[in-house]
């Protein structure tokens, strides 16, 4: 298994999970500065594991690596958004110590 960096943007992280020259799971991390706080945070935009490779250990590496940047950087806290009909996944999230804390409010925009 190896984790692979691959995005020049200083906001924004990718890291990759191949096995066997494969691609098997991605996590896409951002870093963002609230003014109302000290530190940046880590927001987790993206993780997708292979269905092949789920229950394997991969998304908790990737979990794991993007924690170890977030701490590297100073952030204060690390988060992620998920639909709430995805409950296997809210147990993943949870047993890798996150937990539930607000609500979410969405609106789209759309240009002129």
């Amino acid at each position: 298994m190896e984790i692979i960096l691959r995005d020049g943007n200083k906001q924004r992280y990718v890291l990759v999970v191949e096995v066997e020259e494969k691609v098997c799971g991605v996590v896409v991390i951002n870093l963002i500065y609230p003014i109302h706080e000290t530190g940046a945070w880590c927001v987790t935009s993206a993780l997708a594991i292979d269905e092949i490779y789920r229950g394997g250990g991969i998304g908790h590496k990737l979990f794991s690596e993007a924690e170890r940047i977030a701490i590297d950087i100073g952030c204060t806290q690390t988060e992620l958004s998920s639909n709430e009909s995805r409950t296997k996944t809210h147990n993943f999230y949870q047993n890798n110590g996150y937990r539930e804390v607000r609500k979410r409010f969405v609106k789209p925009v759309i240009a002129p």
